[in-house]
């Protein structure tokens, strides 16, 4: 799945926007913006950084077409 897609895929799980993310995750929405209509190719990692924090995924998971989303399973015995 492509950068972006899974940038849709995550806004939509949460009900936000991109200007929604652009605020709340503290990314110029011209940036955002930027990622679908000039490409992915240089991300920088603060911004892999701030958007794997705000949507709750890995940066490998943004970053890598071929990684799957990780969430994590929490035990209690």
């Amino acid at each position: 799945m492509a950068f972006t897609d899974k940038l849709d895929a995550l806004m939509a799980e949460k009900g936000i926007n991109k200007s929604i993310l652009s605020k709340e995750a503290g990314i110029p929405y011209t940036t955002i913006a930027g990622f679908y209509t000039k490409g992915t190719d240089n991300v920088k990692l603060s911004t892999l950084k701030k958007l794997s924090a705000y949507l709750g995924c890995s940066i490998d998971y943004l970053a890598d077409d071929s990684s799957k989303k990780q969430t994590t399973i929490a035990a209690h015995f």
